[in-house]
């Protein structure tokens, strides 16, 4: 895209798009589609109407004003070191504790056992009895060894089986695998 000079040299217009520019948030593109001009030719106006610091303080507030709210880039996202909870990308809860993050329903049932998760054994595992991995309540939660865990797991085969485990509790479930076992 190229300068107008038929719109460089109309004084109206270029008092208008100086204004504008400077009573509003608008920016130099936003400005050139209200007129229906290039925004070459608004930066080029406002390149000669106002003074280099005045456009660079304008640019500025216009810029930050681009990026506030939903515009944001990192509108909703928590950085790295976030103290709360957040997702791991997996569907699990993590949280921050001592500086390292570690699994929200490892941390519960550490708690629960009285040890600190930094030394929560790696040979059990926390399953979760309703398979929302987010719901961390103590009675979601069942202690499990590696291979128990994947027995549960093996037991959730699109069946009838699956749907009658599903409704059970967790004694009745467990009930139910060991009687398997046998």
């Amino acid at each position: 895209m190229s300068v107008c000079k038929k719109h460089l040299s109309d004084s109206h217009l270029r008092e208008e798009i100086v204004t504008l520019y400077r009573e509003s948030l608008l920016t130099m593109e936003q400005v050139a589609a209200r007129f229906r001009i290039t925004h070459h030719t608004v930066c080029a106006i406002l390149k000669q109407e106002l003074s280099p610091n005045e456009l660079k303080r304008l640019k500025a507030v216009k810029y930050s004003e681009s990026k506030t709210g939903d515009k944001n880039p990192q509108h909703c996202k928590r950085p790295p070191n976030f103290k709360g909870q957040c997702h791991d990308g997996h569907g699990y809860l993590t949280e921050i504790f001592h500086g390292k993050r570690y699994f929200v329903h490892q941390i519960v049932f550490a708690d629960v056992l009285g040890i600190s998760v930094e030394n929560f054994p790696e040979s059990v595992v926390v399953h979760h009895i309703d398979g929302d991995k987010t719901n961390n309540h103590l009675d979601n939660l069942a202690l499990t060894t590696n291979r128990g865990h994947i027995a549960i797991h093996q037991r959730y085969i699109k069946s009838e089986i699956d749907y009658k485990m599903r409704k059970m509790t967790m004694a009745e479930a467990i009930k139910y695998l060991t009687s398997k076992l046998n």
